[in-house]
């Protein structure tokens, strides 16, 4: 039967026996039974609930002093069963279906169970039990009493007694609560009062919502009340923020302790009264710090970035109560840099990495309770930025041709025998057969020149062509004109068939001319008869815009 083991026990000798259930290699047993021997075969009835896996059953024989003042004594010996694999009664739970409980509410455990010991409910956090467990009507419903706050698992377990030890169900027989029985409030707050602000404010944020009270006093020392104010019926912001707004124009410089309850009325939850807020220190300091203050460049280019139009600017200040560096667009703050040593830059942008809006920003030097020294700096976050752009151009040969060299034995005919318009004809050996460069060549230089920009990048020529009639296996070489020392660089075969065929690009480092020209030249030679139409050009480069 799950949940219990039977069967007859016999022991020579022995008054009683007392019988355990045990777990093989595990501390798992179910509470101790006795057994009265009735001189041969007796049956017992074990539970078995609290084993798992692989268990046996332990048996110690015992006799009864001879008075009963004497202790007994288990002298026979023990003896272990045969092993078996327990097997439990999971019973039939309910749980109240609202999972969110407030203050004042409880669970509903409803239970059907025919198992043995007793049936208990404890609250787990991550699968660790917390606070004391309370017991289940077997056969009928039981409100639990929940004492945490927080996320916590109701789980159910089969138990020898209500503090002894306990069995979880496989599968777990469990529900997830989210209970609140105090208001959670966390990133409390209060400004201090400086020049630039004489109002402050209670700031804290809640996972609640709905309507708020709060009730604050602020005292000079530890008991003399020198102002306090309540807020009333106000609703939580869409952000879980609470607000107590604090005017401390009246306030003399100097320290106070800010005391302060929260009343939270939630729709769902209930209501939280008089959630104590733990004390602050509002400071109060209207004297501005004495600081001097530079910025190295009044203009930062955060788009562009390079040598020429930096991104970023250095700070220069001093001041001995001087603590951080802000940054104003008017009298909002942008960013604050901390003066802490080292160099102090600023890259017209938001501590997101968000990039600020262009414009005139006000750099401050300030104290610890925010007031700003009298010295400033300007710097303006210019609008320019850089954009990459693609320039392309298609020139015929002959329109784009610089100048030219045919050997003594070659031929350059225009337009070529195809008759493409301004087409190029390279032919090698036409008018004799000797095979040196020299006589055999036959090249032309061409010369183009890229749009106006900020930064080139590369430079490609693709060309249109193909090898002569009859001659499917001629080629030709193309390459570019180094800016520097006029040799040939990056030179690439091009051979059949008729059609486009690209080239590799080059840096513009070392082919771009400083009036924005370029050249590359084409040729062949050893009997190579090659035809060309027109070259496309390709320019990749920057350009700096505003828009």
């Amino acid at each position: 039967m799950p949940g219990h083991l039977t069967g007859t026990v016999a022991s020579a000798g022995a008054t009683y026996v007392m019988i355990t259930g045990e777990s093989a290699g595990k501390p798992q047993s179910t509470p101790s039974t006795k057994v009265v021997l009735a001189g041969g075969p007796t049956p017992f009835d074990i539970p078995t609930w609290g084993l798992s896996g692989t268990s046996y059953l332990r048996v110690d024989a015992c006799t009864e002093g001879p008075t009963p003042e004497d202790l007994p004594t288990c002298t026979g010996g023990v003896y272990l069963s045969a092993s078996f694999v327990p097997k439990d009664i999971v019973p039939s739970v309910v749980f109240s279906g609202d999972t969110t409980i407030g203050p004042g509410q409880s669970v509903s455990v409803t239970a059907d169970d025919q198992g043995g010991g007793i049936l208990a409910a404890e609250w787990r956090y991550n699968n660790l039990p917390y606070g004391e467990r309370s017991q289940l009507d077997q056969h009928g419903t039981t409100e639990i009493q929940p004492t945490l706050n927080g996320p916590y698992e109701l789980v159910v377990v089969r138990c020898a007694s209500l503090g002894g030890p306990c069995a979880s169900f496989s599968p777990k027989v469990a529900k997830l609560y989210q209970v609140y029985l105090y208001a959670p409030l966390t990133n409390i707050a209060v400004a201090p009062v400086n020049l630039a602000h004489p109002t402050t404010a209670l700031l804290a944020k809640t996972v609640l919502h709905g309507q708020y009270d709060v009730h604050w006093t602020l005292t000079s020392g530890p008991w003399t009340q020198v102002l306090s104010g309540d807020v009333l019926d106000q609703p939580i912001g869409s952000d879980g923020t609470l607000t107590a707004p604090i005017d401390g124009s009246t306030l003399a410089d100097g320290s106070y302790t800010l005391h302060a309850t929260a009343t939270i009325r939630d729709p769902d939850f209930g209501t939280f009264a008089d959630q104590s807020i733990p004390d602050m220190n509002v400071q109060v300091d209207r004297v501005p710090p004495e600081a001097t203050l530079s910025v190295q460049r009044p203009t930062i280019y955060p788009q562009v970035a390079d040598a020429r139009y930096p991104a970023s600017t250095t700070i220069s200040v001093t001041g001995a109560d001087v603590v951080s560096v802000m940054i104003l667009s008017g009298t909002t703050a942008v960013r604050t840099l901390p003066k802490d040593g080292s160099p102090i830059a600023w890259n017209g942008r938001y501590a997101s990495g968000a990039l600020a809006p262009a414009g005139a920003y006000t750099v401050v030097a300030v104290d610890q309770a925010g007031n700003p020294a009298s010295a400033t700096g300007q710097v303006s976050v210019s609008p320019l930025r850089k954009v990459a752009k693609t320039w392309t151009k298609i020139v015929s040969a002959r329109g784009s041709m610089e100048d030219r060299y045919v050997g003594r034995c070659s031929t350059l005919r225009n337009p070529s025998a195809r008759r493409w318009r301004g087409s190029l004809g390279y032919y090698a050996n036409t008018r004799c057969g000797t095979q040196t460069a020299k006589a055999s060549a036959v090249q032309t230089l061409h010369v183009a020149y890229a749009p106006a920009g900020y930064e080139y990048r590369s430079i490609r020529v693709d060309v249109y062509g193909g090898p002569a009639r009859g001659r499917p296996k001629n080629r030709a070489v193309m390459g570019y004109v180094n800016n520097r020392t006029g040799e040939i660089l990056r030179s690439t075969v091009v051979k059949g068939p008729v059609g486009w065929h690209q080239g590799t690009a080059i840096p513009t480092r070392d082919a771009l001319f400083r009036d924005r020209s370029f050249g590359w030249v084409f040729g062949t030679a050893y009997r190579n008869r090659y035809d060309v139409a027109k070259f496309k050009l390709t320019v990749a480069y920057y350009v700096l815009t505003t828009s």
